[in-house]
């Protein structure tokens, strides 16, 4: 993680911070070096301990390999107009950016707790997390779609979508 953290360190912002939104998978990676340095765990322990088993989510993991074999899915890989099984291998210093592994019975445990965030924007104790995805609304850069929370804004619902080497997702909301 530390290694993948810093390969960042010599790059030059492109814009001042809050000036415009770009998305990049690194971020996470800091995020996840950043939890570590701080807690002194690692960053699987830290969201472990104090995000999955709180909310009762004890079959998600930060990898494949981990997963119980009759648990998982036949992962995939695209080449050639062809969808070939695909083991990739794993890779430790991205693990922060994508690489959490639940079912479907976990996934609407995550989203309930996601939709509390939700409604919690409406009330006046986080008015400022309102005021953020105010503020990421009016980036320059209009290609890019309002996005807060790893969630992006279609007016009338959210998305998300992510891929690694072996799998993909997409949950509209």
């Amino acid at each position: 993680l530390e290694n993948t953290v810093k390969t960042v360190q010599n790059i030059e912002l492109v814009n001042k911070p809050g000036v415009r939104q770009h998305y990049a998978t690194i971020n996470y990676d800091v995020l996840a070096l950043i939890i570590e340095k701080v807690s002194g765990m690692k960053y699987e322990t830290y969201i472990e301990e104090n995000i999955l088993q709180p909310l009762g989510m004890y079959e998600s993991y930060f990898r494949v390999n981990d997963v119980p074999n009759e648990s998982v899915a036949q992962g995939y890989r695209y080449a050639f107009l062809d969808a070939s099984p695909y083991k990739a291998p794993t890779y430790y210093g991205n693990t922060a950016s994508g690489y959490l592994v639940s079912n479907t019975s976990e996934l609407m445990v995550w989203l309930k707790a996601q939709n509390g965030v939700f409604d919690m924007l409406k009330t006046d104790k986080v008015h400022r997390v309102a005021n953020a995805i105010d503020a990421v609304k009016g980036y320059e850069d209009t290609r890019v779609l309002p996005y807060f929370a790893e969630w992006n804004f279609h007016g009338s619902y959210i998305s998300h979508s992510g891929n690694n080497p072996n799998y993909s997702s997409q949950v509209i909301v």
